[in-house]
């Protein structure tokens, strides 16, 4: 991902400090856009840019559609990112810091010497957002269908040579490979691989891109997706599970998130300027969050 220059905040909306380091989705930070400031039109005092502040609902541009809510079927472009990166959370998170791997939904891991077996033991007291708890029939279901989904996954490659999971408890997922595979832990901290729930996976493969009746265990839930209009994400009030070196499992400091398409970078960039915007991800060669 490239490095990017954070916008500068316009007058009575919402500061956002560091946001390109708080949205690198490829280091599959979890909490990327709920570790922002309060939002735009909370009527929050801002003070000190670098603190948090509670509340304030966020307006985001990007300049292509969603494509898919179904975190194994998206794309792997920023703007598919951006959104289902707070819907889903993943076994494992990538440092921003120094690229090591690290615990998420997964407390714990290990691995045997030829890198064909793969140990993940859960946390307790995760849910989805359809209240439902995480377990380990959910992380075999998740896999196994994705490597069942085929070329319609994006993600699929990351299963070469995948046996399949183990679930020897509710918190324990062994996942096996018939020939090495040390790229594995690294692919289960993408959002391709995030976890979802046991309702989402009845739906239809192909019927999960609106998102409707998928449940992740993110920091936001999805209230509304209009296909190249808008997708409205709500804050859930109950989740503490984020990784505990960046957020300390604490909920979101957002209200809602709204990605609204605009598709001109012209158009992006005076939006963000005229403080119609709270951020925007612009072209290249303007802004970027």
């Amino acid at each position: 991902m490239t490095a990017a220059r954070p916008p500068r905040p316009a007058r009575g909306r919402l500061r956002l400090p560091r946001l390109a380091g708080a949205l690198a989705v490829t280091a599959a930070v979890s909490l990327a856009l709920s570790a922002c400031a309060g939002g735009a039109g909370s009527g929050a005092d801002a003070g000190d840019a670098s603190k948090p502040v509670d509340g304030g609902d966020l307006s985001f541009a990007i300049a292509n559609d969603p494509i898919s809510l179904n975190p194994s079927g998206t794309g792997s472009g920023n703007d598919t990112l951006y959104v289902t990166r707070q819907l889903f959370d993943s076994l494992l998170y990538q440092s921003p810091k120094d690229g090591s791997l690290k615990p998420w939904l997964a407390s714990s891991w290990e691995a045997n010497a030829d890198a064909t077996r793969y140990t993940f033991h859960l946390r307790d007291g995760v849910t989805f957002s359809d209240g439902t708890a995480l377990t380990s029939a959910e992380v075999k279901g998740t896999f196994d269908d994705i490597v069942a989904a085929g070329a319609k996954s994006t993600v699929v490659s990351a299963f070469l040579g995948y046996s399949g999971t183990e679930t020897p408890d509710e918190h324990t997922a062994v996942v096996t490979f018939s020939k090495p595979n040390a790229a594995f832990p690294s692919s289960t901290s993408q959002v391709g691989l995030g976890i979802v729930s046991a309702a989402g996976l009845k739906i239809p493969y192909a019927d999960r891109a609106t998102g409707d009746g998928v449940y992740g265990s993110g920091p936001f839930v999805l209230k509304k997706y209009t296909k190249d209009v808008e997708t409205v994400l709500e804050k859930r009030d109950d989740y503490a599970w984020g990784p505990a070196s960046l957020n300390a499992g604490k909920a979101a400091h957002l209200d809602s998130v709204t990605f609204q398409v605009v598709p001109e970078a012209s158009v992006r960039t005076g939006s963000l300027s005229s403080d119609q915007m709270s951020s925007a991800a612009c072209s290249r060669t303007t802004c970027r969050p």
